[in-house]
């Protein structure tokens, strides 16, 4: 079985354009971080309305390293 983890990303409400936070000294949340995750995206969503004066909302996916999703 493959380990999964979560991303945490930020969707723009206007364009519906997606931005993904990653770590770049490769930490990532567990499945048991959720609440983590969840509260690091909705920062980030928060800290992009205010930079682009858009709205944004923040969530997180489970992904599995090396599986690209089409």
């Amino acid at each position: 079985m493959e380990q999964k983890y979560l991303i945490a990303k930020a969707t723009n409400n206007i364009t519906g354009i997606t931005l993904q936070i990653r770590d770049l000294n490769g930490a990532r949340f567990e499945l048991t971080q959720k609440k983590l995750a969840e509260d690091f995206a909705h920062k980030y969503a928060e800290k992009l309305s205010h930079r682009t004066q858009q709205s944004w909302t923040g969530h997180v996916e489970e992904y599995t390293p090396g599986i690209v999703k089409a």
